[in-house]
């Protein structure tokens, strides 16, 4: 009872102090102004309007199958107030210190499929940001030319244009609005969420139904937003925005930003919306891709006179030339003097400045056709907490070279510790890309993962019963396990992947104890393994396009499937032992509601045809601690289960179930919790050793800045333990 008083306590602290204060201090305060629930009903006049609406989109009469697009955005940033916070955002471009006015333009090649988001590549810049980057992904993820479907603004915000998110607004006729032949559409949000806008409004041509302007208002994590989208005026054109106007007021931290910028699409290509089952047939995409930039224009400077839409103003010239964009020898810029104190003062700053910089920032450094990226030392995105395994801390590189057009090395070097464990994993992993049209590669990893059981600690566990074992008593009795992993990579077919190589294996006792035997068989403090290895990957309906020589894989709507295989072979090189390992894994992610998507994993392994000594550590079931996909989640995990347990069993089989949506438990009880993103409830059984079954209940909250999840597990359908797990989404690339 003690213990669940604690852990409960501990819950109300962390929602209290991390999930409540920290959104309300880091989203801008226009976002708490919003009312909390949606106002008034739907009337008479709006309804019918807006089936009409609905009716269209489901016939197909707005729908594109593909488009090309040449897309040139401007936009211009005023720092009212920032810090060195400002620099550690991922989406945000380098800021100086001493400038606060900023002018950009860029030129990209757009290209849009039916199934996936637009797909833009920028071909030119002309920035006064630092190493004249100018891209922000703030200001491009607004720039999509589709907003019939689910998401607006790449996956963000539910569209009222889109009939089931219906329910989550209200629409009703601006009366006030008078020209003939148009009807004007207020549309707000029933709920206050960062996923709904939260004001919206419509003008519909009463000819056809179709609407001629778009306008949104809302919140997308530390800023509020207004957007003004305007259709075309001819042919497949109305179906598509044609111009933005966007201005954005980033507040994060005591920054302040405003944002603006101005867009223009220049379609080159419109498809029609053909026979659905036609096109979810067809898996090649590389003809309607047609036009797409694939490489940087290198004279920015000619390709923008020649493609920007407006001749640029006087104003925006001469600002340009100051900041030395524009070679002018008459446009320089008059030093301002300043006494000794304040020159000793601003430098000071500016050397603390550039030193917390360096700590925050990703730093490149590129020579030739090679790139070193170094990742940030200090970053909340590398820090993680689990009732289990404690505090874990995780830092990365990557490296990449090119030999050729189509022979490319790339290395990601990845260092983690566990706090609670007292345990340091590295790995250096890298691929040799050099078949691009079969996506074949070498690949290999180096490094040391997290510590193992052999099978003679099996036989002590299993011979330990279920009531007096405890796994955490045993951690002296595992192996340090260094591995050196190489292996060749090609794609056979379509989605049918192979894997094959050579898997090296050292395992070092983690403490040095005297000699003994189990059973009387000497038991070593360093053993090597030597072991073939074989992968089999199967991802039907696997969407694709072909680009300079190189197959590029875009993603399925169907199952993967993974057959794992592994064989000790005894006396080669040295190697003890003699087993194979063999796994079946199975992923599935489905879109089942609006918002709403079902995450299913099944996976069983084992070992078989076993002599001597081997060492149990699978593939498909193991205590990850350096992961290298930051954007990884709650979903196919057990988050309470000691590390221990995954090496304690001979055989395995596993299934997780996670259901995630913005709408699932809280935003209904708690109307006010309206920073949260996403909503997931978790399920997983596993059937391991003493623990037949093991069983996982869990619930969590994506929030933009950290993600929360809380867990119930149970031993043979008995209460074990509960706990939290915390992972910063907060500066993630």
């Amino acid at each position: 009872m003690m213990l669940l008083c604690r852990i409960s306590y501990a819950v109300r602290v962390l929602l209290g102090w991390l999930v409540l204060p920290l959104s309300a201090l880091l989203l801008p305060a226009s976002a708490f102004a919003e009312p909390v629930n949606g106002v008034g009903d739907n009337d008479t006049i709006a309804l019918p309007v807006m089936q009409r609406l609905y009716d269209g989109i489901e016939s197909g009469m707005y729908s594109v199958e593909s488009l090309d697009a040449d897309l040139y955005v401007k936009e211009r940033v005023y720092s009212e107030r920032k810090n060195l916070l400002l620099n550690i955002i991922p989406d945000m471009t380098r800021f100086d210190r001493n400038e606060n006015c900023y002018l950009a333009e860029l030129f990209y090649k757009v290209h849009y499929i039916h199934n996936s988001l637009p797909d833009i590549n920028r071909v030119a810049v002309l920035s006064t940001f630092r190493h004249a980057s100018g891209e922000m992904d703030l200001v491009q993820s607004f720039m999509v030319p589709d907003v019939y479907s689910r998401y607006l603004f790449k996956a963000e915000h539910l569209s009222p244009l889109y009939e089931s998110n219906s329910k989550y607004y209200t629409f009703e006729t601006d009366t006030a609005y008078a020209p003939p032949g148009y009807t004007k559409i207020n549309i707000k949000a029933k709920y206050r969420n960062v996923q709904l806008l939260t004001e919206c409004w419509i003008v519909i041509d009463d000819r056809d139904g179709m609407p001629i302007t778009l306008y949104g208002k809302g919140w997308n994590e530390q800023c509020g937003f207004e957007i003004e989208c305007h259709m075309g005026n001819e042919g497949l054109e109305r179906a598509l925005v044609k111009t933005i106007d966007l201005s954005v007021d980033y507040r994060f931290a005591f920054n302040r930003l405003r944002i603006t910028a101005e867009a223009e699409f220049d379609y080159t290509r419109i498809q029609p919306f053909g026979n659905r089952r036609e096109l979810e047939r067809k898996l090649n995409i590389t003809p309607d891709r047609s036009g797409v930039a694939d490489s940087l224009q290198n004279d920015w400077l000619s390709y923008a006179s020649l493609h920007r839409k407006s001749q640029l103003s006087q104003e925006d010239s001469l600002f340009y030339c100051k900041k030395g964009v524009f070679p002018d020898e008459n446009a320089e810029m008059v030093p301002v003097s300043a006494s000794d104190d304040e020159s000793r003062d601003s430098s000071l700053k500016n050397f603390l400045w550039q030193v917390g910089d360096g700590a925050i920032s990703n730093h490149r450094l590129s020579w030739g056709s090679s790139d070193l990226r170094i990742y940030p030392l200090i970053r909340p995105s590398h820090l993680s907490y689990n009732s289990s395994r404690g505090v874990t801390y995780k830092f990365s590189m990557n490296f990449r070279t090119r030999f050729s057009d189509r022979c490319l090395l790339n290395i990601r070097p990845v260092l983690g510790y566990s706090f609670k464990l007292k345990e340091c994993y590295w790995s250096i992993r890298g691929a040799l890309d050099f078949m691009p049209m079969k996506r074949g590669s070498f690949s290999f990893d180096i490094g040391r993962g997290c510590s193992v059981y052999n099978n003679l600690m099996l036989d002590m566990i299993n011979a330990v019963s279920a009531d007096s074992l405890n796994i955490k008593e045993w951690p002296s009795l595992r192996y340090r396990d260094f591995h050196v992993k190489s292996n060749f990579n090609i794609e056979i077919a379509n989605g049918l992947e192979l894997q094959a190589g050579m898997n090296f294996y050292l395992r070092t006792m983690k403490k040095r104890l005297d000699e003994m035997e189990i059973g009387g068989v000497p038991y070593k403090k360093e053993y090597k393994q030597v072991a073939p290895h074989l992968r089999l990957t199967w991802h039907p309906g696997m969407y694709y396009y072909i680009s300079e020589g190189k197959k590029f894989n875009l993603g399925s709507y169907k199952p993967r499937f993974s057959l794992d295989v592994e064989q000790g072979i005894k006396g080669f090189l040295g190697s003890v032992g003699e087993y194979t390992r063999a796994e079946l894994d199975m992923q599935y992610k489905r879109r089942v509601s609006p918002g709403g998507s079902l995450y299913v994993r099944m996976s069983a392994g084992g070992y078989f045809h076993t002599d001597d000594i081997y060492f149990v550590n699978y593939t498909f079931l193991k205590d990850n601690q350096l992961p290298i996909d930051d954007d990884e989640t709650f979903a196919g995990e057990f988050h309470l289960l000691d590390g221990a347990w995954y090496n304690s069993a001979n055989k395995y089989a596993r299934l997780n179930l996670s259901y995630e949506s913005p709408f699932l438990l809280m935003q209904k009880l708690i109307p006010s919790a309206w920073f949260i993103k996403n909503e997931s409830l978790h399920a997983g059984v596993l059937f391991i050793s003493h623990l037949t079954p093991y069983s996982e209940l869990g619930y969590s909250v994506d929030t933009p800045y950290i993600n929360v999840g809380f867990f119930a597990g149970f031993e043979k359908a008995s209460f074990h333990k509960i706990g939290v797990e915390v992972s910063f989404s907060l500066f993630r690339d």
